[in-house]
């Protein structure tokens, strides 16, 4: 993986924790060094666009399917790894109202229709 998409990585490995997102939200990006939540998502998206177009315009109908089908199966299961509230891992939700937004608009954003 290149370095710069490795960073991209933490940043939003580490912007997923909603507390340690607000916290440096707070913070100018100049003061992390980090690039905002808002703005890594947004690239993120971004990226998904991209990539579903070149599949689309490279492979088969059925494969720029498959292959959307696979990306959401996976934002799917990163959202579901750990539960939001709770005690020691006991009860709390399994995906926030946070995490199903997010996985609607990567769902749009890969041109798929969500109920």
């Amino acid at each position: 993986m290149p370095v710069s998409a490795s960073r991209r990585a933490q940043a939003l490995v580490t912007h997923a924790d909603p507390h340690e997102r607000a916290r440096h939200e707070r913070q100018p990006a100049q003061e992390t060094g980090r690039a905002s939540y808002r703005n890594i998502r947004a690239e993120a998206l971004e990226l998904c666009r991209q990539a579903i177009a070149l599949v689309e315009a490279r492979a088969l109908p059925q494969e720029a399917d498959d292959y959307a089908s696979f990306v959401l199966f996976l934002a799917s299961r990163v959202a579901r790894a750990a539960s939001e509230g709770g005690l020691l891992g006991l009860g709390g939700e399994k995906v926030s109202p946070t995490e199903r937004a997010t996985l609607r608009e990567i769902a749009t954003a890969l041109g798929v229709q969500v109920e």
